[in-house]
C-alpha cells in the first residue's frame, strides 16, 4: 500500500500540465492553461510585436500612394509689353507626378510581404513564450514536488534519529548510530534550503513571463503524469515545415526580396507627369481656354541608378533564399535534438519509476526490518534511505528535463504535439505498480 502511495506521489506532470481553473488570484494554484493565457495577454514583448503588425498593415494601404499634386500660380510681367492689352500674364497650374502603374502593384507586394513577416514574427514570439511558460511552469511544479518529497524524508529521518537516540540511551546501540542519523537529517535540511532557493528562482522566471512582479506568490498546480511517446520524426519534420513561424517569416522574407527585385527592374520604366494650366484673368477664365501637358521621365542615367539597384536587389534575393535554406536545416536540427532529449528523459524517468525506485524501496524495507531486529546497524538503513531519496529526486529531474524538451520540440514544430497526426497513437500509458 505504501508503494502505491509513493508511486502516486511521484506521478507528477511530465509532458502535459493542465488543470482548468476559472481564475488565479494571488496565493491560489495557477494551472498551465491559465499561465499560458495570462502570458499571451499580458506579456509586453507580445504587445510590442502586435503593434509591429499594425504598423506593417498600415504600410500596405499606403503602398498605392503617389506624390502630392502641385498647385502653381504664375504672375509674369516680363511678356506683358508683348501682349495687346499690356496686362501681365496670370496662370494657375495643377500638376501630378505618377509612377508607372505596375510599380504601384510591386510596391504593394513588398509591403504585403513585410506585413506577413511581422505576423509570423508575432507567432514565433508567441510560440517562444508558450514554450518558456511550459518549461518554467513544469520546473516550478516539480520543484514543489521535490520539496514535498524532502519534507517527507525529513519526517522519516527525524523519527529514525529519535529512535536511534532512544536505543543509544538504553544501551542497545552505539553513539555513532545516533550521530549518523543526525548528520543525515542535517543533509536533508541543507537540501531543503537549496530547493527553496530554486523554487524562488523558478517562480521569478514564471512571473517574468506573466508580466508579474518577481516576488509575487505564484504556485503551480499539482501536475498529472501523462507520458506520451513523441510523434515520429518524419511527422515532426513535416509539421515544422508547415507550421514553424520562423520558417514562414523567412519564406515571406524571400518572397519580399523577389518582389523588391521585380520593383527594382521596373525602375527602368518611365514615370508619368500630368499638368493642367488655366489663365486666371477675367477674359482668360471666361474664354474656356486651357493647356495640358503629358510628360515622362527618361531613365537616361540607368547605369548610375537603376542598374546598381537591380544588382543589389538580386543579391538580396539570393541572400534571402540562402537564409531560408539555412534556417530550414537549423529547424530540422532543433527538432531532432529536442526529440532525442524528450525520448531520452522519458526513458530515464520510466527507468527510475519502474525499476530504481521500487528496488530502493525494497532495500529500505529490508534494512529497516534488519535494524529493528538488531541484525544490522543504522548505516545500512541510512544508506538505503539516502539512495531512495536520490532516485526520487533524479526521477523528478528527468521529468523537468523532459518537460523542457517537449516545450522546445513544440516550439520547433510550431504546433502542440497533440495536434500532430502522428501522435494519435501515443503508445502504452505507464501504470502504477501494485
Amino acid at each position: 500500500m505504501r508503494r502505491r502511495t509513493t508511486k502516486r506521489r511521484l506521478s507528477i506532470g511530465w509532458l502535459a500540465l493542465a488543470l482548468a481553473v476559472p481564475s488565479a488570484a494571488k496565493g491560489e494554484d495557477l494551472s498551465l492553461d491559465q499561465a499560458i493565457a495570462l502570458a499571451l495577454r499580458d506579456n509586453p514583448v507580445l504587445s510590442a510585436a502586435r503593434k509591429g503588425v499594425e504598423i506593417a498593415a498600415a504600410r500596405v494601404g499606403g503602398a498605392y500612394g503617389v506624390e502630392d499634386p502641385r498647385l502653381e500660380f504664375e504672375y509674369n510681367r516680363l511678356i506683358a509689353d508683348r501682349m495687346l492689352t499690356g496686362d501681365p500674364m496670370r496662370m494657375l497650374s495643377l500638376s501630378q507626378d505618377l509612377p508607372f502603374p505596375t510599380k504601384l502593384f510591386a510596391r504593394r507586394a513588398v509591403a504585403a510581404r513585410s506585413e506577413e513577416i511581422a505576423r509570423q514574427t508575432l507567432r514565433a514570439k508567441e510560440r517562444e513564450l508558450v514554450a518558456g511558460v511550459k518549461s518554467s511552469f513544469g520546473e516550478l511544479a516539480l520543484t514543489e514536488e521535490s520539496l514535498r518529497i524532502l519534507e517527507e524524508a525529513r519526517g522519516v529521518l527525524a523519527a529514525l534519529s529519535s529512535h536511534a537516540a532512544a536505543r543509544y540511551a538504553s544501551g542497545e546501540a552505539s553513539q555513532a548510530d545516533a550521530l549518523r542519523a543526525q548528520v543525515e537529517s542535517a543533509r536533508v535540511e541543507k537540501d531543503l534550503i537549496m530547493l527553496a532557493q530554486q523554487r524562488t528562482v523558478a517562480r521569478a522566471q514564471l512571473n517574468l513571463l506573466l508580466n508579474r512582479p518577481p516576488d509575487q506568490e505564484t504556485t503551480a498546480a499539482p501536475a498529472e503524469l501523462s507520458s506520451l511517446i513523441a510523434p515520429p520524426l518524419a511527422d515532426l519534420y513535416a509539421a515544422a515545415r508547415r507550421h514553424n513561424p520562423e520558417l514562414a517569416a523567412a519564406e515571406a522574407a524571400a518572397e519580399k526580396a523577389r518582389s523588391a527585385a521585380s520593383l527594382a527592374r521596373q525602375e527602368y520604366l518611365p514615370d508619368i507627369m500630368l499638368k493642367f494650366t488655366k489663365g486666371v484673368g477675367d477674359q482668360d477664365w471666361e474664354s474656356g481656354e486651357w493647356a495640358g501637358m503629358v510628360g515622362i521621365s527618361l531613365p537616361l542615367w540607368f547605369f548610375q541608378k537603376q542598374a546598381p539597384m537591380v544588382r543589389e536587389a538580386r543579391a538580396e534575393e539570393a541572400m534571402a533564399d540562402a537564409e531560408y535554406r539555412s534556417l530550414e536545416n537549423e529547424v530540422r536540427a532543433r527538432v531532432r535534438e529536442a526529440h532525442a532529449r524528450l525520448e531520452g528523459n522519458r526513458s530515464l524517468y520510466e527507468l527510475y519509476r519502474s525499476s530504481f525506485i521500487p528496488q530502493a524501496e525494497g532495500a529500505v524495507s529490508a534494512a529497516r526490518a534488519a535494524y529493528q531486529a538488531g541484525k544490522a546497524d543504522i548505516s545500512l538503513l541510512l544508506d538505503g534511505q539516502r539512495m531512495l531519496l536520490e532516485f526520487r529526486r533524479d526521477g523528478i529531474a528527468a521529468a523537468v528535463a523532459g518537460i523542457a524538451a517537449r516545450a522546445d520540440l513544440e516550439q520547433a514544430a510550431g504546433i502542440d504535439l497533440k495536434e500532430i497526426a502522428g501522435e494519435g497513437n501515443p503508445g502504452e500509458q505507464p501504470q502504477d505498480n501494485p
